[in-house]
């Protein structure tokens, strides 16, 4: 995949590289593996940060609601595999392409909030809405791979001409107060051949903690991303263990689900 996409390494680290060394620190501990003398409480240590000093420093703060409170319910989840602020275009452009064919578009008009400009002509493929847009016009869908290549972005010429029918503008009565929560928002005017046009407004995409997925949405993308992979039996299977993830005695039966296995 790495040769195909990049932003690989943000995925690990947002999806699983905290849990991955929080356990391997737990196991090494369990096998008696020690430390280096003092790591926390020398002079430049992590404990004596800036954070922790001063009025209202509060180490106990480390420990407080430990095994009670759960950050992983604040965590964001993007419901499309782009970038955040092109989530709710996506949204609007998949809906649009339910009943409008490529070739009878003339124009696309995206308006979000912010820096409109760097998503109308981004590097990255999964922040680039002309290209999603043209993907999802020109293949009726929206797959991982394709929102993800770089390949297909510099060297598709039928993406490419269709993303020129496509401009990203600021739209500033969409955005925040200071202090409201974030949201991320679009407007797409969709312009016919014929001058005839069809708008799509997004508030937000589900996925954040103050507007969360549903279950069902969350195993509908985990099919849409592992089918592929594993097929439709397998991809059934591991999301009914993950659904029973809790109360299983092993993840033996998800590991061996997600092994390779060559044709």
């Amino acid at each position: 995949m790495a040769a195909r996409c990049g932003h690989v390494e943000k995925a690990f680290v947002f999806g699983g590289m905290g849990a991955r060394n929080g356990m391997q620190a737990a196991q090494m501990a369990k096998l008696g593996f020690t430390g280096v003398p003092a790591s926390f409480d020398n002079e430049n240590a992590w404990f004596r940060w800036r954070a922790f000093q001063g009025e209202g420093a509060n180490h106990a703060s480390l420990v407080e609601g430990l095994h009670e409170d759960y950050e992983l319910s604040l965590a964001a989840m993007k419901r499309y595999p782009v970038g955040g602020p092109t989530q709710p275009a996506v949204r609007a452009l998949l809906d649009l392409r339910q009943s409008v064919m490529p070739g009878e578009v003339e124009s696309i008009t995206v308006a979000m909030p912010g820096e409109a400009a760097t998503f109308e002509r981004a590097n990255m493929p999964a922040l680039n809405i002309p290209y999603l847009a043209a993907i999802i016009m020109l293949d009726g869908q929206l797959d991982f791979v394709s929102a993800q290549s770089l390949d297909r972005q510099a060297n598709d010429e039928a993406a490419k001409a269709f993303a020129r029918k496509v401009t990203v503008i600021r739209d500033e009565a969409q955005e925040m107060g200071e202090g409201e929560y974030r949201t991320e928002s679009a407007r797409v005017t969709l312009t016919h051949k014929d001058g005839t046009r069809e708008e799509r407004y997004v508030a937000y995409v589900p996925g954040f903690p103050t507007h969360s997925l549903s279950k069902e949405e969350v195993e509908l993308k985990a099919h849409e991303l592992v089918e592929p992979v594993l097929g439709s039996a397998k991809a059934d299977r591991l999301v009914a263990l993950c659904d029973g993830l809790d109360r299983a005695e092993s993840v033996d039966p998800i590991i061996d689900l997600m092994r390779f296995e060559s044709a």
